[in-house]
């Protein structure tokens, strides 16, 4: 059921004078960020105040040269920084929550900005067999949509993911009295700090980036744990585009297009969907290749390389598994 903006407006304001008896830990990955920096923190401060009085935030700053962990061990004295030498990416989450002391964990890109209320609702969401809860994300008009659900999609061995909503406006039209299910969540989202860690995080198996998202996600949904999107929480994206201001186009190009082969072969275990892909295969690389140049190619070349480790990586998962990719792709509103 959908709810009406007004609703929408009177639910998130209400949320955010209570307080939750639950203690969150609120880690922020930052590259760069140092313009943007200081109006995040203050938001996130906000949030936390309204929180448990063990909540805390975490700085991860990812090998900066701009001064931005400078100035907020400056202007924040309470959050604790962690320093990296090297920038890697979603994948230096994972050394924060495990160093994170509540059960509870958001984890934050540095240019996510919570509305009032947020963090307290995400994390009032997580129940037992919830993985993570994610909020609405709006651009920085708040006019138009970033981010809502995502489904994952396949047809005739093709895979994508539907960001839903995503460049809209905004009209209420993804607003629910319930949570919906989501493949993944974006990077302003609440999480089970124990499941996290007992997926391993975001895998180093997709470095230097794009894709891990979506695994971890897709993971947690095999082991039957869901991925929700809470439209009464509300996020925008004061966007900073850091992978793209500091690596080339093509270079990215090929980090998508490798990590999405390396998803399907390391996560699809239906054999008719593998023997679909299997078969698709050369049409997408001769096509991707025709249109995007060398680059595709290279990244299918790479991904293939590798595709022996990625079937022992889902041979490892099964174990695990509690849902088939038919059931996952039903829940998340993507059946093939």
């Amino acid at each position: 059921m959908r709810i009406t903006r007004t609703e929408h407006r009177q639910t998130g304001k209400r949320r955010g004078t209570s307080k939750t008896a639950r203690p969150v830990s609120v880690v922020v990955l930052n590259y760069n960020g140092r313009a943007i920096l200081e109006r995040t923190l203050k938001a996130m401060t906000r949030e936390i105040s309204c929180l448990a009085a063990d909540s805390e935030i975490i700085l991860i700053d990812n090998a900066s040269t701009d001064g931005s962990a400078d100035l907020v061990a400056r202007k924040f004295p309470a959050v604790r920084i962690i320093r990296k030498k090297e920038g890697l990416f979603l994948i230096s989450f994972n050394e924060a929550v495990a160093k994170a002391k509540n059960e509870v964990v958001i984890l934050a890109n540095n240019d996510m900005i919570p509305d009032r209320g947020c963090f307290g609702r995400l994390a009032a969401g997580l129940e037992k067999d919830v993985f993570a809860v994610g909020p609405k994300v709006l651009c920085r008009d708040r006019k138009t949509i970033n981010f809502t659900f995502a489904r994952p999609r396949f047809r005739l061995g093709f895979l994508w993911i539907e960001r839903v909503g995503s460049g809209e406006p905004d009209r209420g039209q993804y607003d629910f009295k319930r949570p919906v299910p989501s493949l993944c969540p974006p990077i302003i989202s609440a999480f089970s700090r124990e499941k996290f860690l007992a997926l391993g995080g975001f895998d180093p198996f997709y470095l230097p980036a794009y894709w891990e998202d979506v695994d971890l996600g897709y993971s947690a949904w095999k082991r039957g744990w869901s991925t929700l999107y809470d439209s009464g929480a509300v996020a925008v994206h004061d966007h900073q585009a850091t992978i793209s201001r500091t690596n080339r186009k093509e270079t990215v190009l090929g980090w998508v297009n490798r990590n999405k082969h390396l998803f399907i072969v390391k996560n699809i275990s239906d054999g008719g969907m593998l023997l679909q892909y299997a078969i698709a295969a050369p049409f997408i690389v001769i096509a991707g290749t025709l249109r995007h140049g060398m680059t595709f190619l290279n990244g299918f070349v790479s991904a293939a390389a590798r595709f022996q480790d990625a079937r022992a990586k889902n041979r490892q998962d099964e174990r695990h598994r509690k849902l088939s990719d038919d059931e996952i792709f039903r829940r998340t509103g993507g059946k093939p």
